[in-house]
């Protein structure tokens, strides 16, 4: 199978787009639930493995998975589809924070938090991305895949920063907070702003957002000692 797989012909693609289509349109929700052999979810992931494999011998599948994802009609399959097979993908998702329906907005995030996202779409992507990260009216899964994103963009640090940093004081949820004030400190942000921002953090009510805080702080330690 794996080699079939490696070398597809016109049939191997077809199925693997029926399964798309037959997987549907699984919820961000769903992929943080246990997995079971069989159920949706289980499948959305081997679609992935299938695709990996596959690469860009994939791309006569482009329209029908852009279709599929932007549609809503299958996201998480034709996600992993669009991602491997390669920089056609990054409009897509670009387009996808565009559209109402949340699980595409959420689809496109989950797109955008892979690590080889290009600048430029990067910067694109980097607004929509922050008014997701700050709507306390939307759900705190909704809030962490948009933040997740923004801590893997390749953003301009000076840009960036400040944006983590804000959002970091609008988030209600501490696991969500963590999260952000850990990217602070492995990304070395070192600077006057960050130094009083996570004093400030270190003190939380929270416990784990003040351990993160105090972990972040050694980390901008280390780093300017050259450590």
């Amino acid at each position: 199978m794996v080699e079939q797989l490696r070398n597809p012909n016109t049939e191997t693609l077809q199925i693997l787009m029926e399964e798309v289509t037959n997987v549907g349109a699984v919820q961000g929700g769903q992929l943080y639930i246990k997995i079971t052999k069989g159920d949706l979810v289980y499948r959305a992931y081997r679609l992935g493995e299938a695709f990996q494999i596959v690469g860009t011998n994939a791309a006569p599948l482009f329209p029908e998975l852009r279709s599929e994802f932007l549609s809503g009609r299958s996201t998480w399959g034709s996600e992993c589809g669009l991602l491997f097979i390669g920089a056609e993908a990054w409009p897509v998702f670009l387009e996808g924070l565009t559209k109402r329906n949340q699980q595409v907005q959420i689809a496109a995030m989950s797109g955008l938090s892979f690590s080889n996202v290009p600048p430029s779409i990067a910067q694109l992507a980097f607004p929509y991305l922050c008014r997701f990260a700050t709507n306390l009216s939307e759900s705190v899964l909704f809030r962490g895949f948009a933040q997740r994103s923004i801590v893997e963009l390749a953003v301009k640090p000076e840009i960036k920063n400040p944006a983590l940093m804000r959002i970091t004081n609008v988030e209600t949820n501490w696991f969500n907070r963590c999260v952000i004030i850990d990217e602070i400190g492995y990304a070395g942000f070192d600077n006057k702003d960050v130094r009083q921002f996570l004093g400030r953090t270190s003190k939380d009510e929270n416990k784990h957002v003040r351990e993160m805080s105090e972990k972040a702080l050694r980390l901008l330690d280390a780093s300017r000692n050259g450590k």
